[in-house]
This record gives structure tokens, C-alpha cells and sequence, in this order.
């Protein structure tokens, strides 16, 4: 009886595959395949087509939701997030040979694959690996070929999107996506956090998180200095640390197991399934009247008075 029952869910769950792929783009045949997932676009702001939201799946209000707000540098690893969290959320394991892309990594629009603020929306796989749907915004990489005047346009999207009846209204967690070795955070990438802070208030201090990407499984040291030096403040964990999420892209590189960092590692060459158990691990190990705190409370944002400027920041 147990492996008839391993078997037929073995069989159900390459039918709930084979089903998610039906009329979708494939990438390329691997191991393993890559499949591009088709999404319903709607512009939130007409015609002009700022402001941009791609839709998975269908919505069910009853469900809870939870936003991630990604801000980083070109090349720091968002879009790639997106991706891997996608498969996650999907309960893509290993041993299905099989990857799902809802943005394109291979498209470089003047260094940056995200071109205007995009809006993903993730629904239908609630239960399988997260209790919740996902709506993530990303954010165009800062510090590309465009200069400060297409960072300041941006930070006019961002505000154009929280402000929009159609746009988002809360945010749960905002991602600071580096690299282990950045040994700085730039102007530029200031500018794009104090904008976000400006339109929700101090209080989003409280929500924001490092994920550092390329890491060797040591204690991203470099990172974490630059963070301090920049005068970042994250969350907090129960021991009163900086809230930071470490992740590696290389499926060879060992993960050290003796330390409380998050670790998890990719499964498959080329691609960074990395960022399993990014909220799972983090509900898990703070204590429970910080889950409610980290995981359930809603921010409204704020109009400012003035969006900050280049100009207004310490050089």
C-alpha cells in the first residue's frame, strides 16, 4: 500500500507538471527543461506602460498574500530570485528535471534585464511548499549604463505604484539583493532605498533584509561591513543581529553547517535554486510574537512631501 501511494503521487505530481506547461514556451530540452510560463499583462498606469504586472494563476481571496519589494544592483541577482522562488513555491524538487521561468535572465537592456518597476503575481500553488501567494516587485538594477536620471525615474515609478488605486498598497518584506563580496553600497543604490523609506515611513526598517547571493557558505563578512558602514538598518533576529539571508549559486561549494546563517544551495548547474526556505527558515527561527510581527503586519504607504534626489544624499 505505501509504495502503491508513493507511486501514484509520484505520477499525480508529473501530471500537475505536465499540466503547468501546457501552450508554454519551452527554453531548452536539458536536463533540466526550462519552460517559460505564460502571464496575463496588464498595464496599471494605461497607456503609458511604467508601471507593468504579470499575473500566474488566479487569485483566491481567501488566501493570504505576501509582497517582496527587491531592490538591488544590476547583476546582484533579482530576476534570478524571481525564478527560483517560483520553482519553490511550485515544489519544484531535484529529481523532476524540470525549471520554470516567468522572467527572461538572458535579456540585457542596457545591463539591466528589468527595464521599468514590474509587478509578478503568484498564485494557485498556496499550500504546496508556502501557506500564502507571492507578489513580488522588481525593482531595474541600479547602478546600470542609464546614470542617476533613469534611477530618479524609478524612484517616481515606485511612488507612481504605491499611490495608484491598481498598485500596491502593502509590503511585507523589502530584499536588499548583493553580493558577498560588495565591499560598498553606491549612491545610487541609497537613493533607491531612501525613496522606499520616504514613501513607507521608518517603520519599513523594520522589514528590510539582506539576501546576499555568491556566498561560500563563511560568514559574508565584506557584506555585512559594507551594510554597516552604509548605515543600513535591517532587522533584527532574537539575538539582536542584522536579519541577512546568505545563498549560493554553485551546486559543488559545501555549505558550512555550523552556523546560524541561512544557507541553501542550488540544485542545479546554472541556475540558483537557492532561496528555498527564505521566509520558511526565517518564521522558524524567530520567536513567535516576531512572526506575527515580520509576517502579518500591513504598511500603507504615505505620499512625501518630495521624492528625494540625488543631491540630498551624502556623497
Amino acid at each position: 500500500v505505501g509504495k502503491l501511494y508513493v507511486i501514484c503521487s509520484v505520477l499525480m505530481k508529473a501530471n500537475m507538471f505536465r499540466a503547468s506547461v501546457h501552450d508554454n514556451a519551452i527554453i531548452d530540452n536539458g536536463p533540466p527543461a526550462r519552460y517559460r510560463l505564460k502571464l496575463e499583462k496588464k498595464k496599471l498606469d494605461g497607456d503609458e506602460a511604467k508601471l507593468i504586472r504579470y499575473t500566474l494563476g488566479k487569485k483566491d481571496p481567501t488566501k493570504p498574500n505576501k509582497t517582496i519589494l527587491l531592490v538591488g544592483e544590476t547583476g546582484s541577482g533579482k530576476s534570478s530570485f524571481i525564478n527560483t522562488f517560483l520553482n519553490y513555491a511550485m515544489g519544484v524538487k531535484e529529481g523532476d528535471k524540470v525549471w520554470y521561468e516567468i522572467v527572461d535572465e538572458t535579456v540585457k537592456i542596457s545591463g539591466s534585464v528589468t527595464s521599468q518597476v514590474t509587478v509578478y503575481e503568484i498564485y494557485g500553488f498556496e499550500g504546496k511548499t508556502l501557506p500564502y501567494s507571492l507578489t513580488i516587485i522588481d525593482t531595474p538594477g541600479y547602478g546600470d549604463t542609464r546614470g542617476i536620471e533613469k534611477d530618479a525615474v524609478i524612484a517616481q515609478e515606485l511612488y507612481d505604484l504605491f499611490r495608484s488605486e491598481k498598485g500596491i498598497h502593502t509590503v511585507d518584506v523589502v530584499g536588499l539583493v548583493m553580493k558577498a563580496t560588495d565591499n560598498r553600497l553606491s549612491d545610487r543604490l541609497m537613493y533607491i532605498l531612501n525613496s522606499a523609506l520616504a514613501l513607507f515611513g521608518k517603520d519599513l526598517e523594520k522589514n528590510l533584509v539582506a539576501l546576499i547571493t555568491h556566498s561560500n557558505g563563511m560568514t559574508p563578512t565584506v557584506a555585512l561591513k559594507a551594510l554597516q558602514d552604509a548605515n543600513i538598518k535591517l532587522a533584527k533576529n532574537k539575538r539582536n543581529q542584522p536579519v541577512h539571508f546568505e545563498f549560493n549559486n554553485c551546486q559543488s561549494t559545501k555549505i558550512a553547517e555550523d552556523t546560524e546563517d541561512f544557507h541553501v544551495q542550488s540544485f542545479a548547474d546554472n541556475f540558483l535554486f537557492a532561496y528555498i526556505c527564505l521566509f520558511r527558515t526565517y518564521v522558524h527561527t524567530i520567536s513567535t510574537s516576531n512572526v506575527q510581527y515580520y509576517s502579518v503586519f500591513l504598511f500603507r504607504p504615505t505620499p512625501p512631501k518630495k521624492i528625494p534626489t540625488p543631491s540630498t544624499l551624502s556623497m
